[in-house]
């Protein structure tokens, strides 16, 4: 499915590989799916630059890849928390998800 979509809408599917690579290894190394991370730490377990991590993932979170919780304590940023989603949408529900996120 990241091949698809990333080829098809951005043209940068070894961005989209590494990122989501990188948050299943940082959900490996917590021993859980739902974890806190920075962009920063994703862009550099990624190989990828923050800016390229922050256009990708609501791409994963419309695909239903990943829930994402952005967190701020008064109002100050800090590390949003992810959740993978095992068993996300099935390749031929992909134009469904598409359709939604045109809506």
């Amino acid at each position: 499915m990241i091949a698809d979509v990333f080829a098809e809408n951005f043209g940068s599917v070894n961005a989209a590989r590494s990122i989501y690579l990188a948050l299943a290894e940082i959900a490996s190394d917590r021993q859980s799916d739902t974890f806190d991370a920075s962009h920063a730490e994703i862009a550099h377990r990624a190989g990828l630059s923050v800016a390229t991590v922050k256009r990708v993932l609501p791409t994963f979170r419309d695909l239903g890849l990943v829930v994402i919780k952005r967190n701020s304590i008064n109002k100050i940023e800090r590390p949003s928390t992810y959740t993978l989603i095992r068993g996300a949408l099935a390749h031929h529900e992909l134009a469904l998800a598409q359709g939604t996120k045109n809506k």
